[in-house]
Protein backbone atom coordinates (compact mmCIF):
# COMPACT_ATOMS: atom_id res chain seq x y z
CA UNK A 1 0.00 0.00 0.00
CA UNK A 2 2.61 2.08 0.45
CA UNK A 3 4.39 1.75 -2.45
CA UNK A 4 0.91 3.00 -4.30
CA UNK A 5 0.93 6.04 -2.32
CA UNK A 6 4.29 6.92 -3.38
CA UNK A 7 3.68 6.39 -6.43
CA UNK A 8 0.45 9.17 -6.43
CA UNK A 9 3.37 11.96 -7.60
CA UNK A 10 5.00 10.42 -9.84
CA UNK A 11 1.67 9.51 -11.79
CA UNK A 12 0.49 13.33 -11.24
CA UNK A 13 4.21 14.53 -12.85
CA UNK A 14 3.52 12.22 -15.73
CA UNK A 15 -0.10 13.75 -16.26
CA UNK A 16 1.00 16.95 -16.23
CA UNK A 17 3.75 16.46 -18.57
CA UNK A 18 1.60 14.62 -20.54
CA UNK A 19 -1.26 17.79 -21.43
CA UNK A 20 1.48 19.67 -23.42
CA UNK A 21 3.26 19.30 -26.09
CA UNK A 22 6.14 21.69 -27.84
CA UNK A 23 4.67 22.48 -31.78
CA UNK A 24 7.15 24.04 -34.42
CA UNK A 25 5.75 26.90 -35.97
CA UNK A 26 7.66 28.48 -38.52
CA UNK A 27 5.43 30.74 -39.99
CA UNK A 28 6.24 32.82 -36.94
CA UNK A 29 9.35 34.45 -37.93
CA UNK A 30 7.52 35.67 -41.29
CA UNK A 31 4.60 36.82 -38.89
CA UNK A 32 7.12 38.83 -36.72
CA UNK A 33 6.72 36.35 -33.71
CA UNK A 34 2.76 37.80 -33.36
CA UNK A 35 2.81 35.77 -29.81
CA UNK A 36 0.48 36.80 -27.52
CA UNK A 37 2.44 38.43 -23.86
CA UNK A 38 1.98 35.00 -21.85
CA UNK A 39 2.73 32.48 -24.05
CA UNK A 40 5.61 29.96 -23.42
CA UNK A 41 8.14 29.51 -25.84
CA UNK A 42 11.29 27.34 -26.78
CA UNK A 43 13.66 29.37 -28.71
CA UNK A 44 16.49 28.04 -30.79
CA UNK A 45 19.52 30.21 -31.63
CA UNK A 46 21.27 30.11 -34.40
CA UNK A 47 24.09 28.75 -31.99
CA UNK A 48 22.00 25.37 -31.36
CA UNK A 49 20.97 27.11 -27.92
CA UNK A 50 17.61 26.35 -26.66
CA UNK A 51 16.23 28.85 -24.15
CA UNK A 52 12.45 28.29 -22.72
CA UNK A 53 10.93 31.22 -21.20
CA UNK A 54 7.64 33.68 -21.21
CA UNK A 55 6.94 36.02 -24.29
CA UNK A 56 6.64 40.02 -22.34
CA UNK A 57 7.19 41.54 -25.18
CA UNK A 58 8.17 41.94 -28.84
CA UNK A 59 10.36 44.56 -30.25
CA UNK A 60 11.50 45.38 -33.26
CA UNK A 61 14.98 43.67 -32.89
CA UNK A 62 14.14 40.96 -30.00
CA UNK A 63 11.94 38.78 -28.74
CA UNK A 64 12.10 39.59 -24.60
CA UNK A 65 10.72 37.25 -22.02
CA UNK A 66 11.21 36.26 -17.85
CA UNK A 67 12.32 32.12 -17.34
CA UNK A 68 11.81 32.55 -13.09
CA UNK A 69 13.73 35.80 -12.32
CA UNK A 70 16.04 36.10 -15.57
CA UNK A 71 15.43 38.33 -17.95
CA UNK A 72 15.50 36.82 -21.86
CA UNK A 73 16.37 38.52 -24.82
CA UNK A 74 16.84 37.54 -27.93
CA UNK A 75 17.90 38.70 -31.09
CA UNK A 76 15.70 38.25 -33.91
CA UNK A 77 18.82 37.72 -35.88
CA UNK A 78 20.15 35.01 -33.98
CA UNK A 79 16.77 32.56 -34.08
CA UNK A 80 16.25 29.98 -35.86
CA UNK A 81 13.50 28.58 -34.99
CA UNK A 82 10.77 29.00 -32.13
CA UNK A 83 8.45 26.24 -30.85
CA UNK A 84 5.12 26.83 -28.86
CA UNK A 85 3.72 25.11 -25.97
CA UNK A 86 0.30 23.68 -26.92
CA UNK A 87 -2.23 21.68 -25.00
CA UNK A 88 -2.16 18.07 -26.81
CA UNK A 89 -5.67 16.82 -26.23
CA UNK A 90 -4.39 12.88 -27.62
CA UNK A 91 -1.85 12.95 -25.26
CA UNK A 92 -4.37 13.87 -22.23
CA UNK A 93 -6.62 11.46 -23.19
CA UNK A 94 -4.19 8.27 -24.06
CA UNK A 95 -2.98 9.20 -20.17
CA UNK A 96 -6.18 9.24 -18.97
CA UNK A 97 -7.14 5.82 -20.26
CA UNK A 98 -3.94 4.49 -19.19
CA UNK A 99 -4.29 5.57 -15.66
CA UNK A 100 -7.91 4.11 -15.72
CA UNK A 101 -6.75 1.01 -16.73
CA UNK A 102 -3.28 0.73 -14.22
CA UNK A 103 -5.21 1.28 -11.30
CA UNK A 104 -7.33 -1.86 -11.05
CA UNK A 105 -4.27 -3.54 -12.45
CA UNK A 106 -2.04 -2.25 -9.77
CA UNK A 107 -4.94 -3.73 -7.03
CA UNK A 108 -4.78 -6.95 -8.69
CA UNK A 109 -1.01 -6.74 -8.83
CA UNK A 110 -1.00 -5.84 -4.87
CA UNK A 111 -3.67 -8.80 -4.21
CA UNK A 112 -1.61 -11.57 -5.94
CA UNK A 113 1.44 -10.81 -4.43
CA UNK A 114 0.46 -10.10 -0.94
CA UNK A 115 0.19 -14.07 -0.72
CA UNK A 116 -3.54 -13.41 0.80
CA UNK A 117 -6.44 -15.84 -0.49
CA UNK A 118 -8.84 -14.19 -2.96
CA UNK A 119 -11.35 -16.67 -3.09
CA UNK A 120 -14.31 -16.64 -0.59
CA UNK A 121 -14.04 -18.91 2.36
CA UNK A 122 -17.47 -20.82 3.82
Amino acid sequence: MRALRRSIPLVLCLAIAACHTWQANPSLIADNYGLPRGTRVRVHTREGAKLEFTVRNITSDSLIGRSGQDRIAVAHADISHVDTAKFSGNRTAAMVVASVLAIPAGFILLLLTSGESIAPSY
